[in-house]
């Protein structure tokens, strides 16, 4: 049975109690306020539905409830303060509810004035922040700033900096010399140039998060045990695949190619043209086997050999370019050799040129209605 990876994905477990930690925070006396009077307030002045306040208030534990009714009108004064949108505000309360209960004067303040200084500030700050809260969370001095302040270091751009900030939810718990260093530098002993490592770093931030001998090993079984060599384009998409799937979630998948007739063989094969065929979910998977192996009758060799024919979408794509081309050839419009593999693969503009502007008079119907697919415009 073919093994592609050894253990199923593991980020770091201290990031899971890192995201149940609370901010440090103080509060004014008195009682505290009951959580109906905050989901009263979510639905009043963050635009939230009652069902979705009550949902997000119960993240917030009773230990933590605010106990004054003057720091949540005062987060929200900040955060309109700071350019924050209602629809932004609410998507950030609704990530971590708990910052309702913070002191604007001793957390808020001192974060964000520091991601200012780093370049964060205006409409920017409001749309890193509310799209990754995990940027607000504790321990922002010691790990969040100083993970922050080396990404602005090695990335360069400003605007991959602000991107990479949006999707480095899982780097905000790494270390950076045990962690992201280490990650890095095996990306450039496999010949990555520093350009294609901060590419990547900003698409998949995620990839960086993992344990640099888990991932050394991930390298080393692409390289030798898929034969996909660094400099192949598909290299870095492999490390990728081979990363978010667990080994029983890949055997899984693996199977099913099986079950059509596939070899180990094939589906290397398959893995080196295409990896992205493997992040489909098991549905997409049948779905488009039988597809191109029951209903039009190819061999496992050929599709594997072509597995990028199997990244298009089925709806949008391959159903109605086969189709064309089915009708085309039971009315003897078309007599060429071209197969589902080019009509699949061409350009929309070489399609069209090809396959339906030349029948526009015989198949008008045919040939209109996949015209107004293509320009998204209804036949009527």
């Amino acid at each position: 049975m073919l093994k592609l990876c050894s253990n199923g994905v593991q980020f770091r477990t201290h990031f899971t109690l890192h995201l149940k930690r609370v901010f440090l925070y103080s509060t004014s006396s008195q009682t505290d306020i009951s959580s109906s009077s905050m989901v009263d307030f979510m639905v009043k002045s963050l635009g939230f539905s009652r069902a979705e306040a009550i949902t997000s208030w119960k993240k917030v534990s009773n230990s933590n409830h605010i106990k004054s009714s003057e720091n949540p009108n005062l987060v929200v004064d900040f955060l309109k303060q700071k350019g924050f949108s209602n629809t932004q505000m609410k998507k950030l309360i609704s990530s971590l509810p708990i910052l309702l209960k913070c002191r604007v004067d001793r957390t808020l303040i001192p974060k964000f004035n520091a991601l200012e200084k780093l370049g964060v500030s205006g409409s920017d700050l409001a749309d890193v922040v509310a799209t990754n809260s995990s940027i607000l969370r504790r321990d922002f001095t010691n790990r969040i700033l100083p993970m922050i302040s080396y990404m602005k270091s090695i990335v360069g751009s400003n605007k991959k900096f602000l991107n990479l900030l949006k999707r480095s939810y899982w780097l905000m718990s790494v270390d950076i010399a045990a962690g992201l260093q280490p990650n890095i530098e095996l990306f450039r002993k496999y010949g990555f140039s520093d350009e294609k490592i901060m590419d990547l770093l900003v698409i998949h931030a995620e990839l960086f998060g993992h344990d640099p001998k888990r991932l050394e090993e991930i390298f080393k079984k692409v390289d030798e045990e898929l034969g996909i060599p660094p400099e192949a384009s598909t290299f870095a998409s492999a490390v990728v695949l081979l990363a978010s799937l667990s080994e029983k979630t890949l055997e899984t998948k693996c199977e099913i190619f099986k079950s059509f007739g596939w070899t180990d063989c094939d589906i290397k094969t398959m893995i080196r043209k295409a990896p992205r065929c493997l992040n489909f979910s098991e549905t997409t998977i049948r779905e488009r086997l039988n597809f191109f192996m029951n209903e039009l009758g190819c061999q496992p060799g050929y599709v594997a050999d072509r597995s990028y024919v199997m990244t298009y979408s089925m709806k949008d794509r391959v159903l109605p370019r086969y189709t064309i081309l089915q009708v085309l050839k039971e009315r003897k419009l078309y007599t060429g050799k071209a197969g589902i593999v080019t009509v699949v693969c061409s350009c929309e503009s070489l399609f069209l040129k090809r396959f339906v502007l030349p029948y526009e008079d015989k198949l008008p119907e045919l040939c209109t209605a996949y015209i107004c697919r293509v320009k998204g415009t209804s036949t009527s």
